[in-house]
């Protein structure tokens, strides 16, 4: 062979595990495949004055490249050989094996009842954190309207106040006024005699 085929023809061929399922890699493998012949029992590259064994170049390819071969280990069985049991022994751990069935049914029994249970305490504590929170807010209510209502009274009581003071004060007036009445009435009867005792003694 002279000289080593071309690393372009050979770039793919150092790629493991890559099948047949590129066309493209395959028909190129096959192109560079055919510029090769054997003469004898030795691999050559066709029209190659010197031919140099094609084998040998290939080794010293594979040392430049140090190209991974997988190698594929077979895993020896792991599985432990079976051991002999008696009859006694299998019937024992048979029963024990009904027994703890037994035991956790009735266990998920219990867990099932529980469970229900405190549903239900959930459901009822929910109802009455709602009562008493509605019992809170109508305390709330009713404070409120007290506070509203004392609050409406004690504006009365101030209004009433004012009335008080002013129904006193139109009373004096009242009184006041009567006092002047009747005063100008005496004093009007007391001119009109005076004026009936000049006319009678002119």
């Amino acid at each position: 062979m002279r000289g080593k085929p071309d690393d372009k023809e050979l770039e793919e061929m150092v790629l493991n595990d890559m099948g047949t399922n590129d066309p493209f890699l395959l028909r190129k493998i096959i192109r560079s495949w055919e510029k090769v012949h054997t003469k004898g029992t030795e691999i050559v590259k066709k029209n190659d004055a010197t031919r140099v064994p094609y084998q040998q170049w290939l080794s010293e390819r594979i040392k430049i490249v140090k190209l991974p071969f997988s190698i594929e280990i077979p895993l020896r069985s792991t599985s432990p050989e079976p051991v002999p049991i008696y009859l006694e022994v299998v019937e024992e751990l048979q029963a024990m094996v009904d027994k703890l069935g037994k035991e956790k049914d009735d266990l998920q029994s219990e867990l099932y009842k529980e469970t229900g249970k405190n549903m239900i305490l959930k459901r009822k504590s929910n109802q009455r954190k709602e009562l008493l929170e509605e019992s809170r807010k109508k305390n709330r209510i009713e404070q409120d309207l007290k506070e509203r209502v004392l609050e409406c009274l004690d504006q009365a009581d101030s209004g009433l106040g004012s009335l008080r003071d002013d129904l006193a004060k139109a009373k004096r007036d009242g009184q006041e006024w009567k006092r002047w009445w009747d005063l100008a009435t005496k004093k009007k009867k007391e001119c009109v005699l005076n004026n009936c005792e000049v006319y009678k003694n002119p």
